[in-house]
């Protein structure tokens, strides 16, 4: 087999302080594609590297998105109501008073 460009210690140190496979192409700087990250994926199987502690899709499950706005932030006071073909969106840099809750 021809001499790998990452051996076993430099992959165990990047998984080590990696959750998932992005977090280990990012220890090594490389490209986030599909070829790299089949490409690291083997290599981590082949040298039998300890994943357990990766957190897989749902790394973000019950954490609130840090650019979510809050749902008042959407709600708006209209002083007359909708005429036929109105827009119904508006822009969050409306002029229009927004609801204080």
């Amino acid at each position: 087999m021809r001499q790998s460009k990452y051996t076993r210690e430099v992959l165990a140190e990047a998984v080590a302080s990696s959750v998932s496979i992005a977090g280990v192409l990012r220890h090594l700087d490389l490209t986030m594609a599909g070829g790299s990250h089949a490409h690291i994926s083997r290599r981590i199987k082949y040298y039998g590297l300890d994943t357990s502690h990766f957190t897989g899709q749902a790394h973000n499950k019950g954490v609130a998105s840090r650019d979510k706005l809050p749902w008042q932030h959407y709600l708006i006071v209209r002083s007359e109501p909708l005429r036929p073909g109105d827009r119904t969106q508006t822009s969050p840099r409306d002029d229009r008073v927004r609801h204080p809750l």
